[in-house]
């Protein structure tokens, strides 16, 4: 945090108001779970019901900056509070566990790739539409989406997913639970971090309070929440002096979400050659029970990398702007844009690595990990709202106004269900505020001797 704290009196320094703020909150998410019970799939959903599905979740998301807004500016919470603020959170979670999918599907390709474990089949092997599947094909297999594709989930999921069929056979309810634990794990290795760094331990209530992270792990079951508990832990390990289990642990988060390969240039003041070679012999040892003559594990990662696009501001940009300035087709645009992109992320890995040699340290380290990963996050082809959840943890450490109003602006993205198209204004919106947030923070005469990198919610 930059410059001193406001004096400022925080309508929940005392437990009338967190109870409050929580009652209230709860009582949004008793709501959401009557009307995860209307029809509020993809494919068949009512516009008036998405209207009221957004309407409740930016209600919740104004009581969550609320809470958190003080919390950042002045630091200092009881301790007896926070875990009143953590009770809060596990609750809002209990509430929604077992509602019904709202706007989501994808749980059911993870029931589906953890069914065909068990029966024998390599999940990478065939896509779900294929005929070598008839067989063993369940009642939700019409939930599937994207039958065409081969699973894009790395096997770190994949072990999940198979652990959850065993004890929960062929329920979203179970899968939910299992993915549950990951997400309040993640609160209290994040009190354990926060605490190593000297942070404020009411920092960790941005994650545990998150309408964000509530929805789309409780209500929607995305396993995003294990890359999440998997990049804290990473870092708690780094905190103690254990590269070695680091290794491990970033190991399988990179087999959760990919990314993980953009924190190797990051980690040469902490790790040594060894350290190296023991994260990548971890990857073969994970990946070992899915390699099969005639398996590509990538062929799902490789068409969604190539051809998916969704709810993406930079990118989309860029590609624009070749296409009508270039004179390129929209076809070679889009690759153009991707590769342009991709190239400006590893830029942005390499730069940050660089500036690691002259400031080094674990916080430094999180730092360069919060805009290397979230560069990746904003020249991605697609921006779903769950792709946040495994950022948030990271703006538990470094709160930045500009990247929490995202967790509430990106569900602006939701609209595209009215019709299956944006309306003209959301985009505009919801990377318009987020740019200018994040750039007022930037400017020099607004920083008060915040970090030049990564603004934060500090005092003017």
């Amino acid at each position: 945090m930059g410059g001193e704290m406001t004096q400022t009196s925080s309508p929940v320094r005392g437990a009338v108001g967190l109870i409050t703020l929580g009652v209230l909150s709860a009582l949004g998410y008793v709501y959401l779970f009557r009307l995860s019970l209307e029809d509020l799939s993809p494919r068949t959903s009512q516009p008036e019901l998405i209207t009221l599905f957004l309407i409740t979740y930016f209600i919740l998301f104004g009581l969550y900056l609320l809470l958190i807004t003080p919390l950042v500016w002045k630091p200092g919470l009881d301790p007896r509070h926070l875990w009143f603020g953590i009770a809060f959170g596990l609750l809002f979670r209990a509430i929604l566990l077992p509602s019904d999918l709202i706007l989501e599907n994808d749980i059911y390709r993870y029931l589906w790739d953890g069914h065909t474990q068990h029966q024998g089949v390599n999940p990478y092997r065939y896509a779900p539409s294929e005929p070598e599947t008839r067989d063993y094909r369940t009642d939700y297999f019409q939930q599937i989406n994207y039958k065409y594709v081969p699973t894009i989930y790395p096997p770190t999921l994949q072990m999940i997913f198979f652990l959850s069929e065993g004890v929960y056979p062929g329920s979203v309810v179970g899968m939910k639970f299992i993915l549950l634990i990951f997400d309040a794990l993640t609160i209290f290795l994040l009190l354990s971090l926060l605490e190593a760094l000297n942070k404020p331990p009411e920092w960790c209530l941005i994650y545990a309070w998150s309408p964000l992270v509530i929805k789309e792990v409780a209500n929607s079951g995305h396993a995003d929440t294990v890359s999440a508990c998997l990049l804290v832990g990473f870092f708690l390990l780094l905190a103690k002096g254990k590269p070695l289990c680091s290794a491990a642990v970033l190991a399988a988060m990179t087999l959760t979400k990919f990314f993980g390969v953009f924190l190797l240039p990051l980690l040469h003041r902490q790790w040594n050659y060894w350290t190296y070679v023991f994260f990548f012999a971890a990857i073969l040892f994970l990946y070992a029970p899915f390699l099969a003559p005639g398996v590509n594990p990538f062929a799902g990662f490789m068409a969604f990398s190539n051809e998916w696009q969704f709810n993406a501001g930079v990118y989309e940009l860029f590609s624009f702007s070749f296409a009508r300035f270039g004179g390129f087709e929209p076809g070679a645009a889009s690759m153009l844009t991707r590769r342009t992109l991709f190239a400006l992320v590893l830029l942005t890995a390499a730069w940050q690595a660089l500036r690691l040699y002259w400031r080094p340290g674990l916080e430094q380290t999180m730092r360069s990990t919060f805009i290397v990963l979230g560069a990746l996050l904003l020249c991605s082809p697609v921006m779903n709202p769950w792709y946040l959840v495994w950022m948030v943890p990271l703006m538990c450490v470094f709160p930045n106004k500009s990247w929490i109003a995202l967790t509430g602006l990106v569900f602006l993205s939701y609209t595209y269900y009215y019709d299956l198209s944006f309306p003209w204004w959301v985009k505009a919106t919801e990377f318009g505020v987020f740019f200018f947030l994040l750039l007022d923070d930037a400017l020099p005469w607004r920083r008060n001797g915040a970090p030049v990198a990564l603004p934060t919610l500090s005092s003017r």
